[in-house]
């Protein structure tokens, strides 16, 4: 067995069963947010380390089921709605 199979990791050609209707509403986040308010990040690192669990940014826009902010680390990157809450901390 390769070592990313025992790791847990899904093989790189692994496809997705689920529609792309599903898919998008498992992105579908019943919060909203608006230009402006703070976020922050909770779902694991993004894939290449770039946005990390806890970072808060500055939603810029929010676009099917996606939150655009400003990261301060990182800069503008979209982020599914469902992986951000709401940030009142400093």
């Amino acid at each position: 067995m390769p070592a990313a199979d025992r790791a847990g990791l899904v093989p790189a050609l692994a496809v997705s069963t689920r529609s792309k209707a599903d898919r998008h509403s498992l992105l579908a986040s019943p919060v909203t947010y608006q230009a402006g308010d703070r976020v922050e990040y909770i779902a694991a690192p993004v894939f290449d380390l770039i946005i990390q669990t806890g970072d808060v940014g500055v939603v810029t826009k929010v676009e099917d089921g996606w939150v655009f902010a400003d990261w301060l680390k990182a800069g503008i990157h979209s982020v599914p709605a469902p992986h951000v809450r709401g940030f009142d901390g400093y």
